[in-house]
């Protein structure tokens, strides 16, 4: 019964805009997606990787890292299939994208030589200095992005979307007529 005397309408006013935006059947509004600048190789090797995928990966706390994978010193060499070495790598972090990397090959000639090199997307908790010990690749051939530069965007992305929507809001055709 003292539950009943309790104010809650500063809660609920909080919690309103929430629950009208999660009603089935409310308009929803459109999401913006967010385009992330990076480098244009990253770009070319990896047309598959979606900036939503890796903004979904930052929100949960991943650095995302690059990683350059040689076939013969890191699969071969070590005994060990693709399979069964990605395997071990999902335990560590999230494969965002796997690209066989046609840069490292420098022409058809003689090609069958050449170590075949892949490039890796990988979204992890791991921190820059513990990531080669976790995945046993040197640590030249692990990038991590910039995830400063990479939040940065995401905020300036949100900022823009968030003014965008209070303008469409406060704009005369979206304020309710006075007939209803």
């Amino acid at each position: 019964d003292s539950a009943d005397r309790i104010p809650i309408n500063d809660e609920l006013a909080r919690l309103t805009p929430l629950i009208e935006e999660n009603r089935p059947g409310s308009p929803q509004p459109a999401k913006k997606s967010i385009t992330l600048d990076l480098d244009r190789s990253i770009r070319q090797k990896h047309k598959d990787l979606s900036d939503e995928q890796m903004v979904n990966a930052i929100k949960n706390g991943k650095i995302l890292y690059q990683i350059t994978l040689k076939a013969r010193k890191d699969l071969e060499e070590k005994e060990i299939t693709p399979i069964a070495l990605f395997q071990s790598w999902e335990t560590i972090g999230e494969f965002l994208d796997i690209a066989l990397d046609f840069d490292a090959i420098s022409g058809l000639a003689g090609s069958t030589g050449h170590e075949l090199t892949y490039s890796i997307i990988l979204a992890s908790v791991l921190e820059p200095d513990l990531i080669s010990v976790g995945i046993d690749v040197p640590t030249d051939r692990i990038h991590a992005f910039d995830m400063a530069a990479i939040r940065k965007q995401i905020a300036v992305s949100k900022q823009a979307a968030a003014a965008e929507q209070k303008s469409q809001s406060a704009s005369p055709a979206s304020a309710p007529s006075a007939a209803s």
